[in-house]
C-alpha cells in the first residue's frame, strides 16, 4: 500500500510539472490558430495516440454510463478548454494559472453538495488558500498584479468546468470500465460538441503551419504531454491509489 501511495503521488507530481508548461504552450500557438483550432489538433491527436496506445474497443455501456461520458466530454473538454484559450487570448497566463488553481476548491464543494460527501473542514480552506497564495507569488513575483475581467471571469468559468468534470471523472471511474478507451470516449465526445465551433469560427486545416518547429512542437506537446492522453490517463490508476481525485491535477 505505501508504495502505491508512493507512486500515485510522483504520478501527480508529473502531471503537475507537465501541465504547468501548457500556458505557455497556448500563448505561443495562439500566434497562428484559433482556440477552436488548437483544442481539435490537440484531442484529435491525443484521441488518434489513445487508439494507437490501446486499440481495443471499449466494454458495452448502459445509457446512464453513455451520457456521463457525454457530459464529461462537454464540460471537461468542449468547454472548459475553449473557456482557457480564449482566457488565454484576454488576459496573462500567470492569471489562468493562479485562478484555475482554485479548481479543487470548487470540486469539493461540488461532491459536497451533489455526492454527499464529508462537508469540507476548516484545514481545507486553509491548504487552499496557502496553495493559491504560492502560486500567486511565484508568478507575480516582482510584477505587478494585472486585472483582465473578461479574460479573468472566463478562467473563472474554466475552473468550475475542470471541477464538474473530475466529478463526472470520479464517478466514470466507479464503472469498471478500462481508463484508456474511457478516456478516449470522453475525448471523442469533446470533439463532437466542438463541430458547431468549426463551422462559426474561422477554422480552416492549414497544415502547412506544422512546419514551423515551434508550432509541431507544441501541439505535440499539448496532444501527446499534457492532454490527458499520457500524462494522465496512463498513471490515473496510481493516482488514485494515492487517494488522489483526479481532478486535482488541474490544467
Amino acid at each position: 500500500m505505501k508504495e502505491k501511495k508512493i507512486r500515485g503521488h510522483l504520478a501527480a507530481l508529473t502531471s503537475v510539472c507537465v501541465w504547468g508548461f501548457a500556458f505557455v504552450i497556448i500563448v505561443i500557438l495562439l500566434e497562428s490558430f484559433t482556440p477552436v483550432e488548437i483544442l481539435f489538433f490537440r484531442f484529435g491527436l491525443a484521441a488518434l495516440a489513445l487508439y494507437v496506445i490501446y486499440p481495443r474497443k471499449m466494454a458495452k455501456t448502459t445509457r446512464k454510463q453513455e451520457l456521463c461520458l457525454m457530459a464529461a466530454g462537454l464540460v471537461g473538454i468542449t468547454s472548459h478548454f475553449l473557456l482557457q484559450d480564449f482566457a488565454l487570448m484576454h488576459t496573462a497566463a500567470s492569471n489562468v494559472s493562479v485562478i484555475v488553481a482554485i479548481s479543487p476548491v470548487f470540486t469539493i464543494f461540488i461532491s459536497w453538495l451533489f455526492l454527499g460527501r464529508e462537508r469540507p473542514k476548516a484545514a481545507f480552506f486553509l491548504g487552499a488558500f496557502l496553495a493559491v497564495s504560492g502560486i500567486a507569488f511565484i508568478n507575480f513575483a516582482g510584477r505587478q498584479l494585472e486585472l483582465h475581467p473578461l479574460g479573468d471571469l472566463l478562467a473563472i468559468l474554466c475552473a468550475l468546468c475542470w471541477a464538474v468534470y473530475s466529478v463526472l471523472m470520479k464517478k466514470i471511474g466507479t464503472f469498471g470500465l478500462h481508463v484508456i478507451p474511457a478516456t478516449r470516449r470522453v475525448f471523442l465526445y469533446g470533439l463532437i460538441f466542438l463541430l458547431p465551433a468549426l463551422f462559426v469560427s474561422d477554422f480552416h486545416l492549414g497544415f502547412a503551419r506544422f512546419l514551423e518547429p515551434r508550432n509541431l512542437f507544441s501541439i505535440l506537446y499539448l496532444g501527446l504531454g499534457s492532454s490527458p492522453s499520457v500524462s494522465c490517463s496512463g498513471t490515473s490508476r496510481w493516482i488514485s491509489s494515492a487517494r488522489y481525485e483526479p481532478v486535482y491535477i488541474s490544467t
